[in-house]
């Protein structure tokens, strides 16, 4: 093998190998070494290597970012539902989100692994498969392109995959409206003809005065989802009158409740994980937030 170092002699180098294909590739190598491009070309793979991040990766310092900043409120909640509960240390997928049930229909041999697997095509068969109406398809499509700008200024993609994908239209105007007296009604009917199998049987016994009254003092009340999970007896004085501080705005409510919401109050029927009595609508190691998000379902 001559090196030209300037002597113009041969220099011989053993593979130390009897596999002549095996002598080929070490020589190669050996001459791709003295290639400057081949240099460079492999330095660039190595480093493209290193900074590949799975996707569970990738979801859990997204939402942990997302929750160290705006706290673990419902937002938050909604990002682990569209990507996934993955927990932050071993990053393991605890709970699959609509991405990670999304995966799971693709075959083993072509699922992608790494965040930078992830392409346009994939993006828009994934966007596809939802199930949201316009309006919560294009929030959620917002929160998607959120998390790969994010992965973007990590340097684990070059640019973002939802950059090149057209926003989600939807039609203007307010989607909240009071129910008519009617459909309210409808809705306690619901509740007392509703009785679920996939709860405890000690839970189920007493489902429907439980949901009743949590409906009866959103109703009554104008709380909030997040206000009413948190309702403590004591904040209903001897007249009936009900004062909270709104957990958004901290502006104290105060609202005459109905004998038969009081009454309700009263007595309402714990679940096995209930906190107490004092907070009848709260559970055991959860957070208000969670609470509320399971509440809501």
């Amino acid at each position: 093998m001559y090196e030209g170092g300037g002597s113009g002699d041969n220099r011989r180098i053993a593979a130390k190998t009897r596999s002549w294909e095996q002598a080929e590739k070490l020589a190669q190598q050996y001459r791709d070494s003295l290639d400057p491009l081949r240099q460079e070309l492999n330095r660039l793979r190595e480093e493209k290597e290193t900074k590949q991040v799975r996707i569970e990766e990738a979801v859990a310092l997204y939402i942990a970012d997302m929750a160290a900043r705006l706290g673990d409120n419902g937002t938050v909640s909604m990002a682990r539902s569209l990507f996934g509960h993955v927990d932050p240390e071993s990053k393991a997928v605890e709970k699959n989100g609509h991405l990670f049930n999304w995966l799971d229909t693709i075959s083993t041999a072509t699922r992608p692994a790494y965040i930078a697997d992830l392409t346009p095509t994939h993006l828009t068969a994934w966007r596809a498969a939802w199930k949201f109406a316009d309006y919560t398809g294009a929030q959620r499509w917002g929160m998607v392109r959120s998390f790969f700008n994010f992965c973007e200024t990590q340097d684990w993609i070059q640019d973002s995959p939802a950059r090149k994908l057209r926003r989600i239209d939807y039609e203007k105007g307010s989607r909240t409206a009071i129910f008519t007296d009617n459909q309210y009604t409808l809705i306690l009917d619901a509740i007392a003809n509703y009785e679920p199998e996939n709860v405890p049987v000690a839970t189920r016994e007493a489902w429907q005065q439980r949901i009743t009254t949590f409906v009866e003092l959103l109703r009554w009340s104008g709380m909030s989802m997040i206000d009413a999970v948190q309702y403590r007896p004591e904040l209903v004085d001897a007249e009936g009158v009900l004062r909270y501080r709104r957990q958004k705005t901290r502006v104290l409510a105060t609202v005459q409740l109905p004998e038969h919401v009081i009454a309700l109050l009263r007595s309402v029927p714990l679940e096995q994980y209930s906190v107490s009595a004092d907070q009848p609508f709260r559970m055991k190691d959860f957070t208000p937030h969670s609470d509320t998000v399971t509440w809501r379902k």
